[in-house]
């Protein structure tokens, strides 16, 4: 069984993989290297409800050689001394895209017909959202989406962060 220490809460706690999952010497690795992995240890360790005590990682999804989606059993520690263990899946930070379009005095939002397993739909009505770049940036992957997707061209001169 493949196992590292990570820090969360100020202490080294396992970070491991299941028994289950036939995962590669380097996966670990990659996953405490990835930036969605260290953002969620950083929103952790700034919390005080509880004290993780160990993760365990169940699968993950690579988006050709980077790390995409983690599913992984955290087990924590509550302030009155119950554990319990939660199932994870942690991905990378995804953005919605409110467009409006102004068109002869009037506005329209955009939306797109997206097939959406989970949700068992083959044509969900949504706002077009799509993933930020690994720097963090809007302008990378979430706007190329928006191009392929609904054919509109976005300026980041045209944007407003409404968070």
């Amino acid at each position: 069984m493949h196992e590292i220490k990570v820090h969360v809460h100020k202490k080294e706690i396992p970070l491991r993989i299941s028994r289950e999952y036939q995962a590669e010497d380097e996966t670990l690795q990659k996953v405490v290297q990835c930036r969605t992995f260290r953002d969620w240890v950083t929103k952790m360790d700034s919390q005080q409800a509880y004290t993780v005590t160990e993760i365990v990682i169940q699968h993950v999804d690579f988006f050709g050689p980077h790390v995409g989606i983690v599913k992984m059993q955290v087990s924590t520690q509550m302030p009155d001394g119950t554990v319990c263990s939660r199932p994870c899946i942690i991905k990378g930070a995804v953005v919605g895209i409110l467009a409006v379009l102004d068109c002869d005095g009037q506005q329209h939002m955009v939306m797109c017909r997206q097939p959406r397993v989970p949700v068992a739909m083959v044509d969900l009505l949504e706002i077009p959202v799509g993933m930020i770049d690994l720097e963090g940036l809007f302008a990378g992957n979430a706007a190329q989406e928006f191009l392929d997707e609904l054919d509109l061209r976005l300026s980041t001169k045209d944007l407003m962060n409404l968070t």
